[in-house]
């Protein structure tokens, strides 16, 4: 999923992500968090509001003129932090599901559904 968990509900679409993925399958999430005036959020804010210009001339190093562009797709703001995201992720997915605070303005989500075990009981043959 890439930039678009925001746009949904985020507990029901964890939870259904989780149900659609094969023992051993991966949830993979490039998303967008509501930024917040906490520390943790403060420190990547700068961090990106310096690296975001840099970043910006070297993928387009001549400015655009003119008017912008419509957009071809769906806008929304990011309703929930990185912290809220990475709860919901761990209470609904596991322990094990990862979140990473990325530049510019982004985080990463992972999440391996277990797989399951090589020797699962075998089904009770009926003797007929």
């Amino acid at each position: 999923m890439i930039a678009s968990l925001h746009h949904l509900p985020l507990r029901s679409t964890l939870e259904r992500c989780r149900g659609l993925l094969a023992p051993g399958g991966r949830l993979l999430v490039v998303g967008l968090a509501r930024q917040t005036t906490a520390p943790a959020d403060l420190a990547w804010e700068l961090g990106s509001a310096a690296a975001n210009p840099v970043l910006g001339l070297l993928a387009h190093p001549r400015p655009h003129r003119g008017p912008r562009p419509a957009e071809r797709f769906p806008v929304a703001d990011p309703r929930e932090t990185v912290a809220e995201i990475a709860a919901a992720a761990a209470e609904l997915l596991g322990g094990d599901a990862r979140v990473t605070r990325r530049i510019p303005f982004r985080y990463t989500l992972s999440w391996q559904r277990p797989a399951q075990s090589a020797q699962s009981p075998q089904p009770a043959q009926s003797g007929g």
